[in-house]
């Protein structure tokens, strides 16, 4: 819960659809205005660039890129995240366009070419979250 943590699980890909149920123990405690997350990424080259879905403490989904390690929000929506609930998270990155699923439904989308490639896995910062039934395929 001090930092942040990633699994980076199989062989780069391009297209990707990765899927993992996820469940919020705890966020740390604030520090500041810093926002504590959990979720799954996709297409990740190295610990600095990928696309990530996170559930967030200030209730909020998000879809967003990491580029040499600056952060850009993709598109967000408010989205109530409840400590000991189970969350079926997908992410789509097939071609330019990246899709971003929780229990099913679509909730936010975007386009974009930055990352072609990459691993995927499960990622988190300062918080305390199981993960669980994880995948990854070519679709």
């Amino acid at each position: 819960m001090a930092g942040d943590a990633r699994a980076s699980i199989g062989a780069p890909t391009d297209d990707q659809v990765v899927r993992v149920r996820a469940r919020l123990d705890t966020f740390a405690a604030p520090d500041g205005a810093q926002e504590r997350w959990f979720g799954v990424m996709a297409r990740q080259t190295d610990s600095r660039n990928y696309y990530y879905l996170t559930l967030r403490s200030s209730n909020t989904l998000s879809l967003r890129k990491l580029v040499n390690g600056v952060a850009t929000p993709l598109a967000t929506t408010a989205f109530t995240v409840k400590p000991a609930t189970w969350y079926d998270l997908r992410l789509e990155a097939v071609g330019n366009q990246i899709r971003a699923y929780v229990n099913g439904t679509l909730w936010l989308e975007a386009t974009d070419d930055t990352h072609p490639s990459g691993t995927s896995g499960p990622v988190m910062y300062k918080t305390a979250a199981d993960f669980d039934d994880f995948s990854a395929y070519q679709p």
